[in-house]
């Protein structure tokens, strides 16, 4: 340990306090009711943190925040998540009204500012040491966790409060900059995946000479499957591959591994929805519009009522692949937004799916289409990996520089 640091135990200088701390289980049922509409106190949780307190709070009452009172919170209280996905970290921010802390973390608030600041605790356990420390208490085989009692025997190291004060003073304005360059990778990010959807939906804007027609007229089958469940099947570890919206991806891939899997007398059971070579994919309940083709490497496979199987007639004029962009495209997509119905979740219906106006040109300018709009995604593709190669390295910046500060080499 770097001269004039000391090495202190959390309990000792911190009120270390949960949720739970205010009464037992059955107590805090009867006395604490969770609001889902503005009322006294907002319960802060971790999920409010990882969506920037932005929305979706949930409230207490008054008399609820009374019954949590020894885990009511102020602005600047460290919270850490410490069941779930333990090690979460963050500061409490002013939220403009009483607040009290949620399940699942603890509070960690400092018995004398003078002496171990708040915002050093703060940075400590964002730190690649402090994230050690955690871990090392941490146990759990279907849900990770540590309780309060072994993180108040925690010892960490702590300089002088001059020297405290100056770490997160560094630590603040890297972090300042490091955020900055953040959301310009970002930005640039997200401009690439713009720019491809720009030049994807300019591709069918106002094309003049190109037929059309409702999609229907054009497959020998619009369907979709069932839930196994609801006819007495359950899903198995292993066998035929069974599709759902989630293993769909938004980048028109099948994800094998979100595959599940269903015994082959489901799979026959379900002959209606068995898939085939080149089947398209269009969701048309929660995801709405996501869309892939089947291929002979996902078969034997089937799907559930999420997805609609759209299978081409043999002798159509439409190729599979020029289908699956302009389903993507927002000459679909503004269709089915106007069609889609369903408060709690979107949907379409078959018919509806039918009944989607279409537009394409000769199979010849199709190909070239197709081509085109493959070499946009490719680009379009690397620089989103480049990108996201540089915020990860970013991140690992952030992480050294924690990792430099509580080293006393910063």
């Amino acid at each position: 340990m770097k001269d004039g640091w000391r090495e202190v135990t959390i309990g000792d200088e911190c009120l270390v306090t949960d949720f739970v701390s205010s009464g037992s289980f059955a107590s805090l049922r009867e006395n604490v009711k969770y609001n889902y509409e503005k009322d006294y106190a907002v319960l802060v949780r971790t999920t409010d943190f990882a969506k920037n307190w932005e929305k979706d709070f949930v409230y207490v009452s008054k008399a609820s925040f009374d019954f949590l009172r020894k885990s009511n919170l102020r602005e600047g209280d460290v919270v850490i998540s410490n069941v779930g996905a333990p090690g979460v970290t963050f500061k409490v921010p002013d939220l403009g009204q009483p607040m009290t802390l949620g399940p699942n973390a603890i509070l960690v608030r400092t018995n004398d500012e003078a002496a171990l600041k708040q915002d050093y605790i703060h940075r400590f356990f964002e730190s690649p040491s402090g994230q050690e420390l955690l871990q090392g208490i941490t146990s759990g085989t279907t849900q990770l966790k540590f309780n309060k009692t072994n993180f108040r025997e925690l010892r960490i190291p702590v300089p002088k409060p001059q020297e405290q004060q100056r770490i997160v003073g560094k630590l603040d304005a890297a972090f300042r900059a490091l955020s900055e360059a953040e959301g310009h990778m970002e930005r640039n990010r997200a401009n690439a995946r713009e720019l491809f959807e720009s030049y994807l939906n300019g591709v069918f804007e106002g094309k003049d000479g190109w037929e059309e027609c409702k999609l229907g007229d054009i497959c020998s089958a619009i369907t979709k499957g069932t839930t196994p469940t609801t006819h007495g099947y359950s899903y198995q570890p292993e066998g035929i591959n069974f599709i759902k919206v989630e293993s769909v991806s938004e980048d028109h891939q099948l994800l094998p591994h979100m595959f599940s899997h269903v015994s082959e007398e489901c799979h026959s059971f379900f002959k209606r929805s068995q898939l085939q070579p080149n089947d398209l994919l269009f969701s048309i309940a929660g995801a709405l519009g996501r869309v892939a083709i089947v291929r002979e490497k996902h078969l034997p496979a089937n799907t559930n009522q999420a997805l609609a199987i759209v299978r081409l007639n043999h002798d159509t004029p439409v190729l599979q692949e020029y289908l699956m962009w302009l389903l993507s495209s927002d000459l679909v997509v503004s269709q089915t937004a106007g069609m889609a119905g369903g408060a709690a979740q979107q949907n379409l219906s078959l018919t509806q799916m039918k009944d989607l106006d279409i537009a394409f040109p000769s199979k010849g300018e199709q190909k070239k289409i197709i081509a085109s709009l493959a070499q946009m995604k490719v680009e379009s593709t690397r620089l989103e990996t480049t990108y996201a190669q540089k915020l990860t390295e970013l991140d690992g910046l952030k992480k050294a520089v924690l990792g430099a500060a509580f080293r006393g080499e910063l």
